[in-house]
Parts: C-alpha cells; structure tokens; sequence
C-alpha cells in the first residue's frame, strides 16, 4: 500500500499538499485537474482511500450546512449580524464539545 509521501515523490509535488488534496481540505486553492490527478495516482499506488473517511466528512459537512440552512431560513429576519452571531455560536460549541471530548488535541 502507498503512502502519502509516496503518492507525492511520484507526482512531484509536497506531501502537505496531496494530504490537504486527498482530505479534501476546504478552501484550499487546487484545480480539479490537479485534485483529479492526485486521487488518481493514489488508486494506481494502491492508496487505501477509505482510510481518509471522506464519506463520512462530507456527509457531516451536508448536515451541518443543512442545519445553518434550515436555521437561516426559520429566521428570515436576520440580517448579516444575527447570521454571522449564529455561525460564532455553533462554532463555539463544536470547540467546546472539542476540548471535553479530546482534552489531549484540543487543550483541557
């Protein structure tokens, strides 16, 4: 089975980013060409994608979104503020909920 550094040295490029490329890190500036390119050589090389628990990530990104979603919309009257108060607040809790459940990752 490949590695990540592997999977990098053959495709010429930074472990850190075929990581970020294979987790599917939001935000990060990648083209599809080059995502598709990554995933690609990892299942030649015998990466185990399953590892990576995409599925499971996208379908907790899919209820959170639907949540904030749904939230928004049972409150029509909030403007920028009240929505960016929300999206705090939720994150708030997820840092929480972080720290009591991984003490050791997230600080006591």
């Amino acid at each position: 089975m490949a590695t990540i550094k592997q999977i990098a040295q053959e495709l010429r490029m930074d472990p850190k980013l075929v990581r970020d490329i294979l987790k599917e890190t939001p935000g990060l500036p990648v083209a599809k060409t080059v995502a598709d390119r990554v995933f690609s050589t990892a299942r030649k090389m015998g990466y185990d994608l399953r590892k990576l628990k995409l599925g499971k990530r996208m379908q907790v990104r899919r209820e959170t979104i639907e949540e904030v979603l749904q939230r928004i919309g049972d409150n029509p009257s909030w403007g920028r503020a009240e929505i960016i108060r929300f999206l705090r607040d939720m994150q708030g809790l997820v840092e929480r909920v972080h720290k009591r459940v991984y003490p050791e990752e997230y600080g006591s």
